[in-house]
């Protein structure tokens, strides 16, 4: 194991199960519509998974997590037909593949 996690297990434990904790009062805000995510957000990662789904495919089975493949398979069918499609020339879009 790590040296850092073997000194501190203790504080290492209390952080994982603190971790999902959400405070009680938290002022939430939302980053977008739900008609803006639904007009570039999801489209987006609706691509992005597309475009990256024999990769996926790879990484779930290294992982014996085959069995998602069809489910996830049969969700983004269903998905391609009410999702609008995400314009290829959309500057959003181009910026967010400079940065990578």
């Amino acid at each position: 194991m790590n040296d850092f996690i073997d000194a501190n297990m203790e504080s290492v434990q209390e952080f994982l199960t603190k971790l999902p904790e959400v405070p009680p009062n938290t002022d939430y805000k939302h980053l977008c519509t739900i008609e803006e995510a639904m007009s570039t957000e999801i489209p987006f990662v609706y691509n992005a998974i597309v475009k990256n789904l024999d990769k996926i495919g790879q990484t779930l089975v290294s992982y014996k997590q085959d069995k998602i493949l069809e489910p996830l398979i049969e969700i983004l069918g269903d998905l391609s037909t009410s999702i609008p499609t995400l314009d290829v020339n959309n500057s959003e879009e181009k910026q967010i593949k400079k940065k990578q």
